[in-house]
């Protein structure tokens, strides 16, 4: 099942203390793979290329700036239609 990105950007940034002990280039697999294409689209746009060809650090650090960005200014979903 597919979630949205800001919600799994938001559980991922979570995992900066990463408890289970999975390295991190795998939770950014596991990340990717799970975002519907539109959203991968965006991913890979904000990464000047492909998310895949970051180091872990910098895609954690990207997807990070990206959740902070959603959560701050909300996405079309967020607001009620009249």
């Amino acid at each position: 099942m597919e979630r949205h990105s800001s919600s799994i950007g938001k559980d991922l940034s979570n995992c900066a203390f990463n408890h289970h002990q999975i390295p991190y280039q795998l939770l950014i697999q596991y990340f990717y793979e799970g975002l519907m294409s539109t959203d991968r689209s965006i991913i890979d746009a904000a990464s000047e290329g492909a998310l895949v060809d970051k180091t872990p650090e910098a895609a954690l650090q990207l997807i990070s700036n990206m959740a902070a960005n959603s959560k701050q200014f909300g996405t079309h979903g967020d607001f009620p239609s009249k």
